[in-house]
């Protein structure tokens, strides 16, 4: 006969609750039926052919797809109701965009939006056009984050990013990297722009 010691005991004891709080997570992930992309993950391949890759995206189950890029105007080539219409004749949804700050630095940070990010409204009036639900910050120049103080400069630009995208109708996203979390001066950029 084994003898169970109260250490093991509470050993599978533990693991049989841990497991019984997990489980109704574990079958919600399994009901999980929109898989996205991010597109800037295939940008070399979207480029030479964005309507073969975007078949072949659908065919492998993806729902949702976040573009890049759309800075110009343009996505991959195509106008914003182009674009949609593709996506959405192949059964998935568009729901946001990178957008990159062009990005004013030098100006006081209580510069106007136009003055500071010249590019945000063109951006935003073709997310918009896109039909799409967010607008995302892809990155921050380097440049741009060499102190404390650049850091809570970049907040409030960021800020007025999206004042502007929820004033057109727009969710504002960013899309964080490591170096947010890096420490200038006593300040951790993530921490400032959460403030």
């Amino acid at each position: 006969m084994m003898i169970q010691t109260r250490r093991d005991f509470l050993k599978k004891a533990g693991s049989l609750s841990l497991s019984a709080l997990l489980l109704p997570q574990i079958a919600e992930a399994a009901k999980l039926k929109k898989f996205g992309i991010q597109l800037y993950t295939l940008r070399a391949t979207l480029d030479k052919d964005a309507k073969n890759l975007l078949t072949q995206l659908a065919a492998s189950g993806y729902k949702e797809i976040e573009a890049y890029g759309i800075d110009s105007g343009k996505f991959h080539g195509f106008t914003p109701v182009e674009f949609k219409k593709i996506v959405d004749d192949l059964g998935m949804k568009l729901i946001s965009a990178h957008a990159m700050p062009m990005v004013a630095f030098e100006k006081d940070a209580k510069a106007s939006l136009d003055e500071l990010v010249p590019n945000w409204k063109k951006a935003v009036q073709t997310a918009n056009e896109a039909g799409l639900k967010y607008i995302t910050c892809p990155w921050w120049q380097e440049k741009h984050r060499q102190s404390g103080d650049d850091y809570k400069k970049t907040a409030e630009i960021l800020n007025k990013l999206g004042e502007y995208s929820a004033s057109q109708g727009l969710k504002f996203a960013y899309h964080n990297h490591a170096f947010e979390f890096d420490v200038k001066d006593g300040i951790m950029l993530y921490d400032t722009m959460l403030a």
